[in-house]
């Protein structure tokens, strides 16, 4: 998917993994964007954990998917309330919004051709643009390729190094859940790869310890920078943005 208009002030985020976000960080990216106001956002995957659609073990408290998505679409509303009429918004498909994909290949092929997670989470009514190939999901837009490739390192920057050294391009990269901005020179340009973070809480039930970092990306002008979250802070360069009360 290519992004051909203007695009100078560019918000990325991902990794909320609702129903396991983290909402004081939630109410901070509100916060930024309403700030920044940029004129593209993309949600660069798993927004939505799709907990319940996972091959893996549930846990008995583990939301029902009708819950899950009903808490998506809230959140959907507020960042388009957030972003305004003249914002371009993307969504592209991670690895847990092909769970449900997946699921639907897996157990009821028969419903894959009219069921699906864009028609649930209503992204066309809000004028949101999805990406959601089974493949690579990724935007192209301006300089920068940013995706939700699954690839994912154990240390902060790493993924992001090993993308740009096999793609050869400025990427940002969501999945990791880690905050990190790395780049390599060649003769005859500089590329940069950028890992997004997350916005769920770190201390979820399934994992224990997590190696993650709150936080999302900006691409201002062409530059990549990150914005963190600790607490009910967030940091980008002298802005300060604080939870009150």
């Amino acid at each position: 998917m290519e992004h051909t208009g203007k695009a100078n002030k560019i918000v990325v985020l991902g990794d909320v993994h609702i129903p396991y976000q983290d909402n004081d960080a939630i109410k901070l990216v509100l916060m930024f964007i309403k700030w920044y106001k940029p004129q593209v956002l993309i949600m660069n995957g798993d927004i939505v954990d799709a907990a319940r659609l996972s091959k893996y073990r549930k846990e008995p408290d583990t939301k029902r998917f009708s819950e899950e998505i009903d808490l998506a679409r809230s959140f959907l509303n507020d960042i388009k309330m957030a972003t305004g009429r003249w914002c371009v918004s993307y969504f592209i498909f991670g690895n847990h919004e092909l769970r449900c994909q997946k699921y639907l290949i897996d157990n009821a092929p028969e419903l894959y051709e009219v069921f699906s997670l864009e028609d649930l989470l209503q992204l066309t009514s809000r004028f949101i643009i999805v990406n959601e190939s089974m493949k690579e999901n990724y935007l192209h837009i301006g300089n920068w390729y940013v995706g939700h490739w699954n690839k994912v390192n154990k240390h902060s920057g790493y993924t992001a190094k090993n993308l740009i050294d096999d793609r050869g391009v400025n990427i940002v990269q969501g999945h990791t859940h880690r905050l990190a901005i790395v780049q390599r020179r060649f003769i005859d340009r500089l590329i940069t790869g950028v890992e997004g973070g997350c916005l769920c809480t770190l201390t979820p039930d399934y994992v224990v310890k997590p190696n993650w970092s709150t936080g999302f990306v900006v691409i201002d002008y062409g530059v990549a920078q990150l914005a963190h979250i600790q607490g009910q802070l967030l940091y980008f360069g002298r802005k300060r943005l604080a939870i009150r009360g």
